[in-house]
């Protein structure tokens, strides 16, 4: 006998059909000047509308899981997490891309290359990335042409690779915001459908997961997790090819263990977690769920090869009352599966690669493995420019809407880095451990690493300048979140990926250099990462990175900053 939907989800499929009726003639009344309130509340009951449902049933077989279950035991993992931040982040992310793909790195032992230094690119076996960045990620993922390491010679890119950053850079500041909002009256309407059928249409071209998995199997693209939300439980949601047990792991109780343990007897923390590595415990809050596992409200499944990726990618960024929550189907549930933006937990994108590298430090205790996180966040606004002349309640609240959320946001990755800073000092300095926390390096690249005495950007889109160094940083740090940037933004992006790179790409290359000793980093008490290691273009070990970021950034150069 057919499946007979639930009165709850015939309810909200006629409620869904009515407000879209409703909202059409919402958008007639915003264009003759009607309450632009109401067209905004009418708006966001769309966004937890949904087409597309599940069926319950054993999860999806992926055939690049057999690669990733036994990497080579000398090769470390390379991650990039790419953070959240609408098209600042997306953006960001494609000038770092490229500018890496033209930082020679020394080729990992039993890679298969010769002597010669490979890109920092060819290295890269997974992406994890939350809201904004996760545009930059499935596009890498879905549309990278590979062997980056042809970009470490001659004095110019070859017209390929040339070719694919271009058109990367033009994507990732695509306005969204006109393809799904139509009118600035609406702005807060935006929905998920329009937005995962605005992503398909640029640049996913109907790509599944299906799709997804061939690539990585063949070597073609990194492992990609696109992370989300599970409203309904709170609980991260990991949107991939892994299996999510791969991400079980408490890394809390672990690295209060490392510090904790007493002298010499660190290797005892480890043989215990690793001992512990194949009893997932579902209860751990910190253990992600996915589509292979989850509570709605049992546990169960659901195979997710055939998922557009072009629709996890609108969850990842599913911003509360702008795109999500989302609400997903699932045949049989009285429930639906609500999915919001990765950034309401994690914001970086480096939980999961945390979790999932850890894991393999664990298992395998001759690896040492490496993330380079590119946040483009945006920093807290700790003047309150935005509402410094509200008076009231609601004021304050428009003018800066998520500030609430912003605090919680910035208070708990303050007490993460906190937490990891004194893990790794105990485990370092007082212990002199090779616990499994001192072989993984993270490194942060920001666009608000920019730090130069002035600046003045002169191109066909933007004239501007920037006096002093104040403004600069200023500048760099209120470049905002919005789904598409304005000229002046995009060029400041820009230009910020150039100074990042160049101040980070020799601390890249001690990872893979043998003669740096192994030396470890980690957070100042500001959140930035010590140690940094400023690139110097005398000792030509950065080859041709730094004639590219000349010539990506020639205002760096007019200003001597280079």
């Amino acid at each position: 006998m057919a499946e007979q939907p639930s009165t709850h989800t015939s309810l909200h499929n006629k409620l869904c059909a009515w407000t879209r009726h409703f909202y059409r003639c919402v958008q007639t009344c915003a264009r003759r000047g009607a309450s632009a309130l109401l067209a905004v509340g009418m708006a966001a009951m769309l966004t937890a509308c949904t087409e597309y449902t599940f069926t319950p049933g054993a999860p999806s077989t992926y055939v690049s899981n057999t690669a990733a279950a036994d990497p080579p035991a000398s090769q470390p993992l390379v991650g990039v997490a790419i953070s959240g931040g609408g098209n600042r982040s997306a953006l960001f992310a494609s000038y770092v891309f490229e500018l890496l793909g033209s930082l020679p790195v020394a080729a990992p032992a039993g890679a298969g290359s010769s002597a010669q230094p490979i890109s920092f690119l060819d290295t890269v076996g997974h992406i994890s990335s939350v809201s904004g960045g996760s545009f930059a990620a499935s596009y890498f993922s879905m549309k990278s042409i590979g062997h980056y390491s042809a970009m470490l010679t001659g004095s110019t890119i070859p017209t390929p690779y040339a070719q694919f950053f271009a058109d990367f850079h033009h994507q990732m500041n695509f306005n969204w915001e006109a393809a799904l909002f139509g009118f600035k009256i609406v702005t807060l309407g935006s929905n998920a459908e329009g937005l995962a059928k605005a992503i398909d249409t640029e640049y996913l071209h109907g790509a599944t997961f299906a799709d997804l998995d061939k690539r990585e199997a063949s070597g073609a693209s990194p492992f990609l997790i696109l992370n989300a939300t599970h409203y309904d439980t709170g609980r991260r949601f990991v949107m991939t090819t892994i299996p999510s047990d791969a991400f079980c792991l408490n890394t809390e109780q672990l690295l209060l263990d490392v510090v904790y343990a007493p002298t010499g007897q660190e290797k005892h923390v480890d043989d215990k977690h690793e001992a512990q590595l194949s009893q997932c415990d579902r209860s751990d809050a910190l253990t992600p769920e996915g589509f292979d596992s989850f509570w709605n409200p049992k546990r169960e499944s659901v195979p997710s090869a055939a998922l557009p990726l072009a629709r996890a990618v609108a969850t990842s960024g599913a911003f509360p009352l702008v795109v999500g929550p989302i609400a997903y189907e699932v045949t049989g549930d009285h429930e639906l599966l609500h999915l919001i933006d990765g950034g309401v937990g994690d914001n970086s994108g480096i939980e999961s690669l945390l979790q999932l590298f850890l894991r393999d430090l664990l298992k395998t205790r001759s690896h040492r493995d490496l993330i380079v996180s590119l946040d483009a966040s945006l920093p807290f606004n700790a003047y309150g420019a935005t509402i410094a002349g509200d008076k009231s309640p609601l004021s304050a609240f428009i003018d800066d809407p998520t500030r609430v959320s912003d605090i919680q946001e910035v208070r708990a990755s303050l007490y993460r880095q906190d937490l990891w800073n004194v893990t790794t000092y105990a485990a370092r300095t007082m212990k002199q451990s090779n616990s499994v926390v001192t072989r993984l390096d993270i490194i942060a690249l920001k666009p608000d690493d920019l730090n130069v005495s002035s600046l003045r950007i002169d191109t066909p889109e933007c004239h501007t300048h920037y006096d002093d160094a104040r403004a600069v940083r200023t500048a760099a740090r209120d470049i905002p979140t919005r789904y598409h940037l304005d000229a002046c933004d995009a060029e400041l992006v820009r230009v910020a990926a150039c100074w990042s790179v160049h101040q980070h790409a020799q601390q890249i290359q001690q990872f893979f250099d043998a003669e740096s000793g192994g030396r470890r980093r980690g957070y100042d008490d500001s959140g930035d990462e010590t140690d940094s290691g400023h690139a110097d273009s005398s000792n030509g070990r950065t080859g041709m990175l730094d004639s590219r970021i000349k010539q990506m950034c020639p205002e760096l150069v007019a200003n001597h900053a280079l």
